[in-house]
């Protein structure tokens, strides 16, 4: 679909038919779905030198481009341009921008989910998914936690996506009780823990030595018939292999 639309929007040049600003948002958010980002922002630049000014659904498209291309900066650009436009930006447009963020600064994260708050657009699971992700990557497990407790706050509904970030950064900060307590909660909440999930609680314990915690979670994922990612089994199962703790339970994981 992205190259029929690049097509239909050359060949308006070709017919001598100025394009429009819908034509090129229409191609812009082909591209940007199809992952063609590079494209995405070919695009997005030809648009000043048309005189064709770009508007809040145009520059959201760019963003998430950004996103997908790990430019974390330029979608903070874009979505500052927003700002610029006199428009106010959408949930999509700072969702975007909060996912593209996690290749920069934890803290960026964070402020742009303040600047949502503020102008009072409704952060949904994606916004607070994402953050939590950003702080991950900053080894942030208690902001972590602490925006996770704040979502039924804002009526945002807890998802797996949600808990699954949240114990990759306990798993990251080598927090395991932690890791293993939100594994333990999510049946509760009617969640069901997911690859991400286990493989992340896997992987805190055995980071801090937790061997017969690692081997209780791989037979519990077979049980629920999950399949860890294959970093984390091959990860787990090597060590406890190597340290001679297989056993029954864990030949039934392998059989996953």
């Amino acid at each position: 679909q992205w190259e029929r639309a690049v097509g239909l929007l050359s060949g308006m040049s070709q017919m001598n038919v100025h394009p429009s600003k819908v034509s090129y948002s229409a191609a812009i958010i082909a591209c940007s779905k199809a992952r063609e980002w590079e494209v995405a922002l070919m695009l997005f630049s030809q648009m000043p030198t048309l005189r064709i000014a770009p508007d809040e659904v145009t520059c959201s498209a760019a963003i998430s481009a950004c996103e997908h291309g790990g430019l974390w900066q330029q979608a903070l650009n874009l979505l500052e341009g927003i700002h610029q436009l006199r428009a106010t930006p959408d949930v999509v447009s700072y969702n975007a921008a909060i996912s593209g963020s996690r290749g920069g600064p934890w803290p960026t994260a964070l402020r742009l989910l303040s600047g949502m708050l503020q102008l009072r657009l409704h952060a949904d699971e994606v916004s607070f998914s994402a953050a939590i992700s950003a702080c991950e990557s900053g080894k942030q497990w208690q902001l972590a936690l602490s925006l996770l407790c704040h979502m039924p706050k804002t009526k945002v509904s807890l998802e797996e996506i949600s808990f699954s970030a949240a114990i990759s950064a306990c798993e990251k900060a080598c927090q395991w009780h932690m890791a293993l307590q939100l594994l333990s909660d999510m049946p509760g909440l009617r969640l069901q823990p997911c690859e991400i999930s286990f493989s992340a609680a896997m992987l805190a314990c055995m980071n801090c030595a937790c061997w017969q915690n690692s081997l209780d979670l791989l037979s519990a994922a077979s049980l629920q018939h999950v399949a860890p990612d294959n970093f984390s089994f091959s990860a787990v199962f090597a060590e406890l292999e190597q340290r001679s703790l297989l056993g029954s339970e864990a030949s039934l994981a392998v059989q996953m």
